[in-house]
């Protein structure tokens, strides 16, 4: 097969239209030895999302059928309210030709997580022409809400009088199902619309109309098969009458006195006492149905003016034996449920404590600069999870409130195991006693949940990503502020690296996860991969984050350093000096695009923000995108510590506040 630096497919749903792809039921499947298999979605030409994952094999015989789970093949899930999908293969295979004896090609699709089983034999021939089936999610889009959607009764598409309105799990919009009892099409009215499941049965029945005609109440039964509701059926009274309804309750008028044309209507007679709520009857009260209406009456030894309205009352000498043990039962029943109760609070207090020591809650307690919270302390605090801040890595990220008033963001960590137990709390403890400035703080955690939640400080200016590119974009965002946030997200990274008694790689820095307080002073979070690396650890399997920022030294070898870390900020670097997000106008790559434009022209001139491109700045700014290029070397030996890009960023900006920056020679901040 052919090798090519990228493989590219493209499929997409229209983002207008009433279809997305099912995040319940489909999965990506990679295949492949050193293969990285992403997924990617844009909305307006940005990317909007990215996933995937790598799998290695260890020897032509490390992939096992049935198992997919690095070794030959790997699976993730995927977003909601994804419409397109644009599949890619970074090329790692260079360093390792022998792999294509048993793995030729890399395979990556979308399908019903229950339509494929991985076998090893899909690694040396797949059938390209085989199809599998992928789910789609359909809803009404025009609407983002049932809420919506009725407040707009002309839009309203439930038509039945026996519909329901149901949210979209999957995207913005809504359905309509029929309601419990019912089935048919809840989008039509009448008979085409929702109808009752069960029908009446009844015998055929022979009467004859003469002679009742003056009973204007008068039952009859016609020939003809009639469906429930109809009615203006016409007839004259000379005629023998059939029925055979499925409800073959009818009742008759006479337009006129002494005339036999009469119009028909006909029902189906409910059972009114399967419907307390709207037909009530007062226990002890008895409910008997009738045609057209219900009795409701008290039990022998009680009795009040009407059991539709009140409860029956028992008569004092005629208080009945049977009331006198349904009373003992009562009582039995409910010390019962109180016994049954403590039962279950016993329970569920073991259920906690099994979960505080799985979670490393033994270990945890002890570090003293960590705050341990209750699950009732947790709920208080979010107010039982009810403002979502966004979503990270491993789950959703929620506002709270702790009790001396100061606002913090409470996380959903990963679900622990014995083999993550002994890592994770070492990361927890890492982290509790990072005391920076420039880092976000972990305040405390919960371990009395089957998933641990982390507490930590909070940034009320959202992050980096959101300034530049997204929701909160700052119209006027000045170069003296974006060369600041550069140089304190970089002392942060340094601080990390350097400063503290365990060398941590942060391993997912991008704008995301450089959040910034009210007054715009960034605080590294989100450490993605270095939950799991240590100091004496710097290979990991699990790829966490976005695939663009991924350092092309861990695509080829699995290998996480703090060169990888130098690398990612490189990335940020060139995002601060063009405002161009990784991925844009469709698929133009911004580290590609600026090294191209550098290599051809020494100057990454053309590609910098208009907004801060002035003429006086335009050494300060080929300065930082020189720099950001050292950063991005792909010989790893050849990009700088993170300690000097701190300094050569401080330097900088001390040159361009003296303002003794202009004509100077390429060599000039060199010398400074």
């Amino acid at each position: 097969m052919e090798d090519t630096s990228f493989f590219n497919h493209q499929k997409n749903i229209p983002s207008q239209g009433i279809y997305r792809i099912s995040n319940k039921h489909n999965v990506l499947f990679v295949l492949g030895c050193a293969t990285i298999g992403i997924v990617m979605t844009f909305k307006n030409q940005t990317l909007a999302y990215s996933s995937g994952c790598m799998s290695f094999c260890r020897s032509a015989t490390a992939a096992q059928d049935g198992q997919c789970a690095g070794d030959g093949g790997c699976k993730v899930a995927i977003q909601p309210e994804v419409t397109s999908v644009v599949f890619e293969f970074p090329n790692i295979r260079k360093e390792m030709p022998q792999m294509l004896n048993y793995s030729p090609c890399d395979y990556a699709f979308i399908v019903d997580e229950d339509n494929y089983t991985f076998q090893s034999s899909d690694l040396r021939h797949m059938d390209r022409t085989r199809t599998m089936p992928a789910r789609l999610d359909w809803a009404i889009r025009e609407m983002p809400s049932c809420a919506h959607a009725k407040d707009a009764a002309d839009q309203y598409a439930c038509k039945s009088n026996h519909s329901e309105c149901v949210d979209s799990t999957n995207g913005t919009g809504y359905a309509c199902k029929c309601s419990q009892g019912y089935e048919g099409n809840p989008y039509l009215v009448g008979e085409s619309g929702c109808t009752a499941t069960h029908r009446y049965g009844h015998q055929p029945l022979r009467l004859s109309i003469v002679g009742i005609l003056k009973n204007r109440n008068a039952k009859v039964f016609l020939s003809q098969h009639l469906q429930p509701d109809t009615f203006a059926r016409k007839f004259t009274a000379d005629v023998l009458l059939w029925c055979y309804l499925y409800s073959p309750h009818c009742a008759f008028n006479l337009y006129k006195k002494n005339t036999v044309t009469t119009s028909l209507y006909c029902w189906d007679n409910i059972n009114e006492c399967d419907d307390q709520r709207k037909y009530p009857c007062w226990e002890p009260g008895r409910c008997a149905n009738n045609e057209g209406s219900y009795d409701c009456t008290c039990p022998p030894g009680s009795h009040n003016h009407d059991a539709k309205i009140e409860k029956c009352t028992l008569l004092p000498s005629n208080f009945p034996l049977a009331a006198k043990i349904t009373i003992g039962v009562i009582l039995g029943s409910s010390l019962l449920v109180v016994a049954l109760l403590s039962t279950l609070l016993r329970l569920q207090r073991r259920r906690t404590k099994g979960f505080f020591k799985k979670n490393g809650g033994l270990v945890l307690r002890d570090v003293r600069t960590l705050n341990i919270f209750t699950k009732k302390e947790i709920n208080k605090i979010t107010k039982n999870q009810s403002e979502v801040l966004g979503k990270g890595c491993f789950g959703k990220v929620y506002k709270g409130i702790l009790p001396d008033g100061t606002t913090v963001a409470v996380k959903t960590s990963i679900k622990i195991n014995k083999v993550r137990k002994e890592e994770f709390t070492k990361e927890v403890e890492i982290q509790s006693q990072m005391i920076h400035k420039n880092i976000i703080k972990l305040i405390g955690c919960c371990l009395e949940v089957d998933v641990p939640m982390l507490v930590y400080e909070f940034a009320a200016n959202g992050s980096l990503q959101d300034i530049l590119h997204g929701k909160t974009r700052l119209a006027n965002f000045p170069l003296d502020l974006r060369l600041d946030i550069a140089i304190d997200a970089a002392e942060g990274l340094t601080y990390m690296h350097s400063s503290t008694s365990h060398t941590i790689r942060h391993g997912d820095v991008k704008p995301a996860n450089i959040l910034l307080d009210e007054k715009n002073m960034p605080k590294i979070s989100d450490f993605g991969t270095s939950k799991f690396l240590t100091k004496e650890k710097d290979h990991t399997g699990l790829v966490v984050g976005s695939m663009e920022y991924i350092d092309p030294m861990f695509r080829e070898t699995g290998q996480l350093t703090q060169k990888s870390d130098v690398y990612n900020f490189g990335v940020v670097l060139l995002e601060l000096i063009t405002r161009k997000p990784i991925v844009y106008d469709g698929n133009h790559r911004l580290i590609v695009d600026f090294c191209d434009v550098y290599q051809k022209e020494n100057s990454g001139e053309a590609m910098f923000d208009k907004d801060i491109a002035t003429e006086e700045d335009t050494y300060i700014l080929e300065e930082i995108g020189r720099l950001a290029v050292k950063c991005l070397a792909h010989v790893v030996e050849d990009r700088p510590e993170m300690k000097e890009v701190a300094e050569r960023l401080a330097m900088l900006r001390r040159a361009r506040r003296s303002g003794n920056i202009n004509n100077k020679s390429p060599n000039y901040f060199e010398e400074i």
